[in-house]
């Protein structure tokens, strides 16, 4: 570069300079409210599936919303992460592999990544078999906690999961558990989602 173009690219900045400091301080100020005001992402307190359980997406956000509000989070800024539609054959493994929702889950168990599951006792007890859920004990969940058997009730813990059927976050019948993962970080606040899921049975009834 000249003299003559340096000199001149000096000047530019200098009489310049208010306006580009202005600038950059104006999109740093845009960009933090983006963030701060509905642009970022929010931060994920807690991870599950469903698996092989039908639960709508309207069902599901509901009931996150009323975790998020157990939880005492900001739902503006915070979620409770529910994904549905995995679907695991726990007779057929090769079926799954074709899938890849088993090493989805796999995958997810074992990074630390997912908190809770809400499934059917066959999955539940596919993945007690594998070590891999937190045993429960009587009396973690609302109410008296009965042994696991079909006849068990609304909040009955079956040693590996908390019978959440009477939630009826699923039209289908079937019984529905929720299950917390060894791995998880979040064992507590899964426990406290999985116990305003009762309370809010417990108001419907």
């Amino acid at each position: 570069m000249d003299d003559r173009m340096k000199k001149k690219l000096e000047n530019i900045l200098y009489y310049h300079k208010t306006k580009i400091l202005a600038g950059i301080a104006a999109a740093a100020l845009l960009a933090w409210g983006i963030f701060f005001f509905g642009g970022g992402s929010p931060e994920t307190v807690l991870y599950g599936e469903a698996v092989n359980v039908d639960i709508s997406p309207e069902t599901a956000e509901e009931a996150c919303g009323r975790g998020l509000e157990a939880l005492g989070k900001d739902p503006d800024r915070e979620q409770i992460l529910l994904e549905t539609g995995m679907e695991i054959d726990t007779e057929n493994p090769e079926k799954n592999a074709s899938s890849g929702n088993l090493e989805k889950m796999t995958t997810a168990i074992f990074a630390h990544e997912i908190d809770f599951m809400i499934c059917t006792p066959e999955v539940m007890e596919y993945y007690a078999e594998k070590d891999a859920l937190e045993q429960m004990e009587r009396g973690e969940a609302q109410g008296d906690a009965e042994s696991a058997g079909d006849d068990a009730g609304a909040g009955a813990v079956s040693g590996y999961g908390i019978d959440i059927t009477a939630a009826h976050l699923s039209d289908s019948g079937e019984k529905v558990m929720f299950c917390i993962f060894k791995n998880s970080e979040h064992r507590e606040e899964a426990m406290e989602f999985a116990e305003s899921l009762m309370q809010a049975s417990d108001m419907e009834g």
